[in-house]
């Protein structure tokens, strides 16, 4: 179990690590190759969806990154809790090439069957499609790209006052300047 409980952290962190931002309106629409992966904590199914080929998928020009990946992983975690599998953790995985993400896929079926404990279940294109993102809301489109340094905030001086420790002792008279 801990081992599943690393992989998916571990499978989190790829998801979610962030590139080379592109610049500003950088954004274009294109076809990829992607998959979908969903795990719990709670039990030991995995769902793979098969490898789907999409068009019109909003990626950013410069890293090759999916904008509103989040959403393909909600699309995948709605179609589950319908089907009676609710609060899954889902990933999207997806790249222009189809060969690399059959390799992706690959390697990651393998890492679930090799730790073994846990039950794969494939879901076929008939059962569940990814549907392409139509359009990216403008904050979307002006956050692309941009890299903003969050601004640091000066935190609240505390009053003046005896430190701790530093009182008059108990049973000496206090020192007056």
């Amino acid at each position: 179990m801990k081992r599943i409980l690393y992989l998916m952290i571990a499978i989190l962190s790829m998801a979610t690590t962030v590139a080379i931002s592109a610049k500003d309106g950088d954004i274009k629409q294109a076809k990829v190759y992607a998959f979908g992966v969903s795990t719990s904590f709670n039990d030991s199914t995995v769902f793979f969806t098969e490898i789907q080929e999409m068009d019109g998928v909003w990626v950013e020009s410069k890293s090759n990154f999916v904008v509103s990946r989040s959403e393909y992983a909600g699309q995948l975690r709605d179609h589950l809790s319908d089907k009676g599998y609710p609060k899954r953790t889902c990933v999207f995985v997806c790249d222009d090439s189809r060969k690399k993400v059959e390799k992706k896929y690959n390697k990651m079926k393998q890492r679930f069957v090799k730790k073994g404990g846990c039950d794969l279940l494939l879901i076929d294109n008939t059962e569940f499609m990814f549907k392409p993102i139509t359009s990216i809301s403008t904050t979307q489109q002006e956050t692309v790209g941009k890299k903003e340094k969050p601004k640091k905030q000066k935190a609240p001086k505390p009053e003046k006052g005896p430190k701790p420790g530093k009182g008059p002792k108990p049973g000496k008279p206090e020192k007056r300047p």
